[in-house]
Parts: C-alpha cells; structure tokens; sequence
C-alpha cells in the first residue's frame, strides 16, 4: 500500500485526510470479502483525530468480534497493510463499547507532543477550573476542585512532565483573584520556585519542612474559619460548625465574635437576635470583606518585595477587572 503517497489537497489538515483514507481503505475491503473471504457492510466507521494518535471506530454490528479477530490476529499483521501513514509505535485493535477501535500513533512531523496553553479553550468557568491538555478527539480537556473532588494526583515516570502540568494548572487558577494559593516543593523550590511571584500565593514556596508547616497551619485555620461565617449566616448550629471545624464551641464563638467586633462592633448577643435573613447578609458581607482585605494586603506584599510599583498594582487591577467582566458576558 502507497503509505502517505497520494497529494492531500491544501487546506486540509493532513491528519484528517490520512483517517479518512483509512476508513474508506477498511470499508471498501470488508465489502469486498477481504477480511476472512466473507463480505462484510459495515454500519458506521468514525475517524478520531487525536493529537498522539489517530483512530477508527468501526459499527460492525455482530460480525465483530470476527474482523477483532482478523486485524489483530499475528500482532496486528493485517491491520498494518491498511495503515496510511508511518506510524509510531505499535498499532492496535480493541473494542470500546459496542465498537472495535482501531489505532495507530501519527509520525513525529503529525504527532502533537507539545500542547500550548494558548492552543486550548481559556479562562474556564469556576474559580477552581483550569484547561489540563487534550483529549484523544483533540478537544480541551477541563479539569476542577471542588467540595465533591477536593484533591488531584499527578504521577508519571521521570521526565513525564508532572511538574510542568502543576506549573500551568497553578497559573490558569491564579488568574481568578479570589484564588489563594499555598505552594510547597519537595524539590527544594526547583519545582515550583519559579512560581515565585505568582499572583494569589500566600507565603513564599515552603521548601522546608517548618515552612510546609506553617502553610499549611494557616491554610487549616482559614478553612475553620469559614464555619465561623456559616454559623454567622444561620446555616449551621454552633455545635455543627465546631464538629465541622475540628475544634471546641469556645473557639467557634471567639471566631465568630473576632469577626463580628472587626467589622460591625456587634457583640455576640446581638448576633443570635438577628432574623435569618439578616444574619445572611451580614455573613455575606463579611466574607466579601475578609477576601477585599486579603487583596489588598496581597497588593502591599507585592509592592513591598519590589515587584510593583503603584501604577504597575493599579493597572493590573484594571486589567483583572477588564477580563472578568469579558468572561461574565
């Protein structure tokens, strides 16, 4: 078979071109009995065009298991004839579903072995979210934290590029100013280090064990205090939020009165005769203000390290400002 030989027209991404040769090239042989000496009429063959591989995905209906058997009899000898490119690595048939697959990794000027952040859908919804890569169709792959999936594992073998991956998750979900961000590297700051002056980092990179510490105390503390504002607004009894919390009724209240005598002078008494809807509106309003003073701090941090000046902070906010009423819209 002429692999890669016939002119694919200009304007057409080559790999399409290829997938689809291929799927012709398998339809016109099962109709032609070439597969077992039996004609077969296939119902449906998709093309995939990922961007490390390209697949088909064959509807044969009940005769397939009889064309598994036959493209992927004597390692895949007769499926390779009818491959149209050079491929990488060692193809495969497999079903998926109620489908059998067919796939054959793209040559090294087709393959997509670097993905720019800039080539994927950008600024997904969700302070949590960040773009993660593609999938096999090639379409952006979006990743997330959230109360149900607080937690991510990135593995892989050296070289694999884990460290990258965590370097572009953590800047996409720096770009969301309400996103505060605890960094520590095992690698001694060789990892995350030149994350640095990531915007929403609190603290430095910890590098060492009591700064790991420290973060992470404070980031335990935060996460307390929130059951502090849901007992402001009503939605959890103060027994619920110290049991949530991990700590006792006492500390509860002295959060709750902390924050109540900051930004109100109200004494706790004067809390509990609020009605619900009150008491939710204030709750609100605090944790607007606790994340408008955690800006603002962020910014005198960053013009204290000499990393910004004044007209650098305020243009900054301006832009941040700029593209988030462009994501609302």
């Amino acid at each position: 078979m002429n692999k890669q030989a016939a002119a694919i027209p200009t304007g057409i991404d080559p790999r399409i071109a290829l997938l689809q040769r291929w799927a012709v090239s398998i339809t016109q042989a099962a109709g032609a009995g070439a597969f077992g000496g039996r004609v077969l009429t296939l119902r449906g063959v998709e093309t995939v065009r990922g961007p490390r591989a390209g697949a088909l995905e064959i509807d044969a209906g009940i005769e397939a298991a009889r064309l598994l058997r036959i493209l992927s009899a004597s390692d895949c000898a007769t499926l390779r004839q009818f491959v149209p490119w050079h491929f990488e690595g060692e193809p495969s048939a497999f079903m998926s579903g109620r489908f059998l697959r067919l796939e054959a990794g793209w040559p090294p000027d087709l393959a997509e072995t670097d993905i720019p952040l800039g080539s994927l859908a950008r600024n997904p919804r969700g302070g949590g979210r960040w773009a993660a890569g593609k999938n096999e169709a090639s379409a952006t792959v979006t990743l997330g934290l959230d109360g149900g999936n607080p937690h991510f594992l990135i593995a892989g073998q050296t070289g694999s590029g884990k460290t990258w991956a965590m370097r572009s998750a953590l800047v996409q979900l720096a770009q969301d100013t309400e996103n505060r961000l605890i960094l520590i590297d095992a690698k001694w700051g060789d990892g995350l280090g030149i994350l640095a002056g990531l915007p929403g980092l609190v603290g430095p990179v910890a590098t060492d064990l009591e700064t790991a510490k420290a973060a992470l105390s404070w980031a335990a503390r935060e996460m307390r205090k929130r059951y502090a504002i849901e007992f402001i607004s009503g939605t959890m009894s103060l027994d619920d939020a110290a049991i949530k919390a991990g700590v006792s009724d006492r500390q509860i209240r002295r959060w709750v009165t902390d924050l109540l005598e900051k930004y109100y002078g109200m004494p706790w008494s004067d809390l509990i005769n609020l009605p619900e809807h009150k008491r939710k509106r204030i709750a609100d309003e605090i944790e607007h203000k606790e994340g408008l003073e955690y800006a603002k701090n962020r910014v005198l941090d960053t013009i204290a390290a000499g990393r910004a000046d004044l007209m650098d902070v305020a243009l900054d906010r301006l832009l941040e400002r700029k593209n988030r009423k462009k994501s609302e819209e």
